[in-house]
C-alpha cells in the first residue's frame, strides 16, 4: 500500500476544503459510503453553494441506489454549471439506470465537453458541430466558433452548452479585434440569461458587461451572489482564469471544524496508523437509516449531525472572510457615490425555524414535543430542497443545539435573551457566507414570548406584544431588517393546531419545490380546474369594511380589488348569510375589541343621521372549521390582513375566542393583524394600518412571499411617514411594533404566480435584499411624555374646530375626554432615555400638538374604547387625523 501523503488533522483543528474533499473521495473509494455522505453534507451546511461538494454528495446517494435523490442533487448542480464533466458524466450514469428520456442530450453534453466519443451511444446531431466550434475556440479561431455556433443555435439545442459556447466565441481573447461591442454582448447574454436562469456562467458575463457600461450596483452585487452560489469559485475561474480580477469576490481560506470520527477502512487507505478516539472500523453509527435523513430530535441531539455544524472558534482574518466580500462591495459603493449599494445581499439565505425547548415541553410533555420537532424537521427538509435556501431548526434555550453554531443557549422565558441570540445567530451564519433570510417562530407567547414593548400612544393598552425586535440585530426595533412570522397555538396543551399547522407547511413547501413543469400538463389542471369551479374561486379577492370607514377602505382594496366589490358592515355580516368560500384573498376593515372574539362594524353618521351603531360583522362561529355546514362548506382566504383592533391578539385565548386562531384553523395560509389598538384614516389620505395595509397587498401583488411583502411594508411605511413629517409619531410607531405575522414568511399567492416567477428570477441574479434601516437618524415622537394637559393650552377656537370635525365621523364623541400632547422628538441614536423606553435626547418639534379624544361607549355587554388623534402645526392647521379601529 502506498502511504498517503495526506496527514491527519489534530483534534479541534479547523478541516481545510481539500482535507475535507480528499476524505470524502478517499471514502467513497473505499465504499465508506455513508462516512462520505454524512461529511458531504456537513461540509455543505457550512457553505452550501459549494458544487463539488454537491457533486460528491450526489455520488455518495448513486452508491447508495438512492438515484432519484442523487438525480436531484446532480441536476441542479448541471443547471449551475453546465461545463462540470464530472457532474455531466455522473448525471449520464444516472439517466442510463433510470432509463430516462434526457439521455440523448447529456449523451451529447458530456460528448461536447471530454471531445471523446465513449461507445455506441446515441448522439443528437446538434453535438458534432458543437465541438467543432469548442475545437476552434481552443484554436483561438473565434470566427470560425461563432459561426459554427450560429448554425447550432438555430436547431435550437436542449442545452445551455450552445449558448455558452457563443458566448465564449464572441469574448475571445484580448486581441480579437473583431469581439463584438459591449452593448451586443449584454443583450445577448441577457437573452440567455433569461432562457437558462440558472446557469451562473451568464451571471458573470453579464456582470461584467454592466461594469464596463456603468452599472456598478447590479454588476457588484450579481457577483457577490454568484459568489454565495459557487464558494469555490470554479465557473469563474475556468471563464476568467484561476486569477481574475474579482478573485477578492470569492473566500480564500474555507475551512471548518468537525467531530466526526473517521472509519476505519478510510483511515487504512490512507495510511494512517492510528484512528482518532472514538471512531472505530464500521461508519454505522455516524448516520441515521431513516427514508428522509431525518435528523434526531433536540432530546437526543448527536453533536456529530446536527444542523449547519460550525464551530469556527476565532474569527477568520479579514482579508480570508465574508469581510473581504463586504469590503469590496463598500469600496466600490463609495467610489460610484451609491452608499445604499450593499443593502443588496447576495449572501446565501437561511431560513431559521426558531423555538425553545424547555416552551414545548412545559406545554405539550416530551412525547408530543418530539412529534412537533419530528415536523419541524419536515419544515427544514422541505426548505432545503428549495433553489437557493438554507434552513435550520433552533432550539434557542438547548444547549446541545447552540453548541453547533458555538452560541450559548439563551433563556426560554426571556425575550430580549432570545432577540440577542438571533443576532448573534446571524453574524454566526454570516462567517460561513450565509444569512437570516427569514424567521419562522413555533408556537404562541407561551413557548416563544413576545417583546412587550412600551406602548407609544396615550391609550388604554399598558404595552404592546410584538415580534419586532426577532427581526433586528439592534435596539431599533422599529425598523425590520428580515421577514419574520410566527406559528400560534392558542390557550392550553392541545398541539392540534399547531401539528395541523406544520404539516401543511411541509407540504406545501415540498410541492412548490416539485411543481409540474409540463406546459401541456399545467393547461389540463388548468381547464379541469375551471370546470370545477376553482378558477375564479382563485383569483377573487374580498374587502369587508365598516360603513364609516369605506372611503379609506376603498384606497386600501383598490389595489387588489375591485372597489364596488367591497361589503360594508352595515347592513351586512357573515351571520346573516354572507359566505368567505369564493375568495383568495381577506381585506378587514372593521372594529376589534380586547374582550370579545367578534369584529364590528360601524354605521355611517352621514348616512344614518348622526346615529352610530357597532352591528356584529363576523363572529368565530362563522367559520366554522372548514367543516361541512348544511349545504355548503364555509372556506377561509388564504392570506388575511385586518385592521381591527386586537385582531391578532391570541394571549390566554382559545381557538374559539380568536378570530385569528379560528381564521388559522379553517385553512388561512397567513393572517396580519394588531396585537393592540390600531389607528386609521378617515379619508383617503391614508395613514397607519391603511397605509401599512395597501403597500402590503402591493408587495403581495407583485409576487413577494407575505413575509417579505410585510417586511417590505414596514420599512416603506417608516420611511413615507418619516419623509411627511421628519419623525415617526405615537400611532407609527404602533402600526410598525403591533402588526404581526401568523403563517409561514415563505408563502406566496399563487394568484400573482407570474409575479412571483419573474421576482424569483430577479432574486437569482441579484440575491435576497437586506435592507439596513433605510434612514440613517430616525426621529421618534413621544406621546406618553410628561407635556400633556387637558387641552387649556389650545384657543377655543381651535378646539371647537378640531371636535366639529371629530364629530363628522364621531358624533357620540362629545363629552370625550380630551388631552393634548407638546410632541417631542426622540432620536433613537442619542443618549438619554426617553418615557417610552427609547434612548433619545429630546428636541421640542415645531409647536406640534397631539389633541387626543377618547371616550367609552357601552353597547350590548361591551365596551367599546374610541380614540381620535389630531395633529396641529404651529399654526393650529390640522395636518393629520387618525381614529381607532
Amino acid at each position: 500500500m502506498i502511504k498517503s501523503t495526506l496527514s491527519p488533522i489534530p483534534t479541534n483543528e479547523p478541516w481545510p476544503r481539500q482535507y475535507v474533499q480528499k476524505l470524502v473521495e478517499t471514502a467513497l473509494s473505499a465504499n465508506s459510503i455513508r462516512f462520505a455522505r454524512a461529511l458531504s453534507e456537513a461540509w455543505l451546511d457550512n457553505f452550501p453553494g459549494d458544487l463539488t461538494f454537491h457533486f460528491l454528495l450526489a455520488k455518495s446517494w448513486f452508491a447508495l441506489k438512492r438515484l432519484n435523490k442523487a438525480t436531484g442533487i446532480i441536476k441542479k448542480v448541471i443547471d449551475t454549471d453546465p461545463e462540470y464533466l464530472a457532474a455531466q458524466r455522473l448525471y449520464q450514469k444516472l439517466l442510463l439506470s433510470l432509463k430516462h428520456p434526457s439521455l440523448p442530450i447529456v449523451n451529447g453534453d458530456v460528448y461536447v465537453l471530454s471531445g471523446k466519443y465513449e461507445g455506441k451511444i446515441k448522439l443528437p446531431k446538434w453535438s458534432e458541430t458543437l465541438i467543432y466550434a469548442r475545437r476552434a475556440i481552443n484554436q483561438e479561431n473565434f470566427q470560425l466558433a461563432e459561426k459554427l455556433t450560429h448554425e447550432i443555435l438555430g436547431q435550437d439545442p436542449p442545452t445551455p452548452l450552445g449558448a455558452i459556447t457563443h458566448i465564449r466565441a464572441m469574448i475571445g481573447s484580448p486581441i480579437n479585434l473583431s469581439r463584438p461591442p459591449i452593448s451586443s454582448l449584454q443583450k445577448i447574454t441577457e437573452f440567455y440569461h433569461k432562457k437558462w436562469p440558472s446557469c451562473l456562467l451568464f451571471d458573470l458575463v453579464l456582470a461584467d458587461t454592466l461594469l464596463d457600461t456603468g452599472q456598478e450596483d447590479q454588476a457588484v452585487s450579481m457577483i457577490h451572489h454568484a459568489a454565495s452560489r459557487d464558494s469555490s469559485g470554479q465557473v469563474a475561474k475556468r471563464l476568467w482564469g484561476p486569477k481574475h480580477p474579482y478573485l477578492n469576490m470569492w473566500l480564500k481560506n474555507m475551512e471548518a471544524r468537525f467531530d466526526i470520527p473517521i472509519p476505519a477502512d478510510v483511515s487504512t487507505v490512507l495510511g494512517w496508523n492510528q484512528l482518532p478516539i472514538g471512531s472505530s472500523g464500521s461508519d454505522e453509527p455516524l448516520v441515521q437509516e431513516e427514508e428522509n435523513n431525518k435528523l434526531k430530535t433536540p432530546f437526543e441531539f448527536d453533536i456529530n449531525l446536527i444542523e449547519t455544524k460550525n464551530k469556527h472558534g476565532e474569527k477568520q482574518k479579514e482579508s480570508e472572510s465574508l469581510e473581504s466580500v463586504k469590503e469590496q462591495l463598500e469600496r466600490v459603493a463609495k467610489r460610484i457615490k451609491r452608499p445604499d449599494l450593499i443593502q443588496a445581499d447576495g449572501r446565501y439565505p437561511v431560513y431559521v425555524v426558531f423555538t425553545t425547548k424547555q416552551g414545548l415541553i412545559s406545554k405539550y410533555g416530551v412525547d408530543t414535543a418530539e412529534m412537533i420537532d419530528k415536523e419541524l424537521q419536515q419544515i427544514v427538509s422541505a426548505v432545503r430542497d428549495k433553489e437557493n435556501w438554507g434552513a435550520v431548526l433552533v432550539y434557542a434555550d438547548d444547549p446541545i443545539c447552540m453548541a453547533a453554531f458555538d452560541l450559548k443557549p439563551a433563556k426560554a422565558n426571556d425575550p430580549w435573551s432570545l432577540k440577542l441570540l438571533i443576532s448573534e445567530l446571524d453574524k454566526k451564519l454570516g462567517e460561513k457566507g450565509s444569512m437570516i433570510g427569514s424567521l419562522l417562530i413555533i408556537g404562541g407567547p407561551d413557548v416563544v414570548p413576545y417583546h412587550m414593548l412600551p406602548n407609544p400612544t396615550d391609550d388604554i393598552d399598558a404595552e404592546v406584544p410584538s415580534d419586532n425586535p426577532y427581526a433586528t440585530r439592534d435596539e431599533n426595533y422599529f425598523i425590520p431588517e428580515w421577514p419574520t412570522g410566527r406559528l400560534p397555538d392558542g390557550f392550553g396543551n392541545d398541539p392540534g393546531l399547531l401539528i395541523s399547522v406544520l404539516r401543511k407547511i411541509s407540504e406545501y413547501h415540498w410541492n412548490q419545490n416539485h411543481k409540474n413543469t409540463n406546459p401541456f400538463k399545467i393547461w389540463i389542471e388548468q381547464i379541469i380546474a375551471f370546470f370545477k369551479g376553482k378558477h375564479n374561486s382563485k383569483r377573487k379577492p374580498f374587502g369587508f369594511s365598516a360603513e364609516a370607514w369605506l372611503r379609506a377602505s376603498v384606497s386600501v382594496y383598490k389595489t387588489i380589488g375591485k372597489p364596488e366589490e367591497i361589503v360594508t358592515s352595515p347592513p351586512n355580516g357573515l351571520s346573516n348569510g354572507f359566505s368567505l368560500s369564493p375568495y383568495h384573498l381577506g381585506y378587514f376593515n372593521l372594529h376589534g375589541l380586547p374582550d370579545a372574539p367578534e369584529w364590528y362594524g360601524q354605521s355611517d353618521p352621514q348616512t344614518n343621521q348622526g346615529e352610530i351603531y357597532y352591528p356584529i360583522a363576523i363572529h368565530p362561529n362563522d367559520l366554522n372549521n372548514g367543516k361541512e355546514t348544511g349545504s355548503h362548506q364555509t372556506r377561509v382566504p388564504k392570506i388575511v390582513f385586518t385592521e381591527a383592533c386586537f385582531g391578532a391578539n391570541i394571549i390566554d385565548k382559545i381557538i374559539d375566542e380568536s378570530l385569528a386562531l379560528k381564521f388559522i384553523v379553517s385553512g388561512t395560509k397567513v393572517f396580519i393583524g394588531s396585537t393592540a389598538i390600531a389607528y386609521g384614516s378617515i379619508d383617503m389620505n391614508l395613514t397607519s394600518a391603511d397605509l401599512l395595509g395597501k403597500t402590503f397587498w402591493r408587495f403581495v401583488k407583485d409576487g413577494y412571499t407575505t413575509g417579505e411583502a410585510l417586511y417590505r411594508a414596514k420599512i416603506f411605511y417608516a420611511k413615507e411617514m418619516h419623509e411627511r413629517n421628519d419623525y415617526l409619531d405615537g400611532e407609527d410607531q404602533k402600526t410598525l411594533i403591533s402588526f404581526i405575522h401568523f403563517g409561514d414568511p415563505l408563502y406566496h399567492s399563487p394568484i400573482f404566480q407570474k409575479s412571483y416567477a419573474k421576482l424569483k428570477d430577479q432574486q437569482a441574479d441579484m440575491g435576497i435584499l437586506r435592507v439596513k434601516a433605510p434612514i440613517e437618524e430616525i426621529n421618534t415622537v413621544c406621546d406618553n411624555c410628561e407635556t400633556w394637559n387637558d387641552g387649556d393650552s389650545i384657543p377655543p377656537q381651535v378646539m371647537a374646530h378640531v371636535k366639529a370635525v371629530v364629530e363628522q365621523y364621531l358624533p357620540t364623541m362629545s363629552g370625550a375626554h380630551v388631552t393634548v400632547h407638546q410632541d417631542e422628538i426622540s432620536c433613537l441614536n442619542s443618549e438619554s432615555v426617553c418615557l417610552n423606553g427609547s434612548t433619545s435626547k429630546k428636541v421640542t418639534l415645531k409647536n406640534h400638538r397631539v389633541v387626543v379624544l377618547n371616550k367609552q361607549i357601552k353597547q350590548a355587554k361591551h365596551l367599546h374604547n374610541r380614540y381620535a388623534r389630531l395633529t396641529l402645526d404651529n399654526s393650529d392647521k390640522i395636518v393629520k387625523i387618525s381614529v381607532s379601529r
